[in-house]
């Protein structure tokens, strides 16, 4: 959160930070990157240290209850993803999922979409 307020020009008003969530006031400076853009770096930053510091504490008696949890919540995601995806050519419209134009699928491959999307995987526009 630190770097965020330093260096990405998040505003902090208030805040409490709970062993499973955390509560913010927040805004941005008017001059700084738009805010979705500061909170997917946020998030990210801050997900990637809660695994890296599930994983480096050798007294966290639940660390493969943790790890496991977060693997299987990341699965569903991407089983649901595949399976929205995969529905036109389940059906025989389309032989890959980003062929069929009605379908977030060519965003996730990086093609022309009629819709912009937020990515799953890392909160940026697609």
């Amino acid at each position: 959160m630190q770097h965020c307020i330093q260096q990405k020009g998040l505003v902090l008003y208030a805040y409490v930070i709970m062993s499973n969530h955390i509560h913010l006031i927040i805004s941005k400076q008017q001059d700084a990157s738009a805010f979705s853009d500061i909170m997917r770096d946020f998030k990210k930053f801050t997900s990637m240290n809660i695994i890296k510091a599930i994983k480096d504490n050798p007294q966290e008696s639940r660390k493969e209850w943790l790890l496991s949890m977060l693997a299987a919540a990341g699965n569903w995601i991407d089983e649901k993803l595949d399976y929205i995806h995969n529905n036109p050519v389940e059906e025989g419209w389309v032989s890959e999922p980003e062929a069929y134009f009605f379908s977030s699928a060519s965003n996730y491959a990086g093609l022309l979409s009629p819709m912009k999307i937020t990515s799953i995987y890392d909160g940026i526009t697609i």
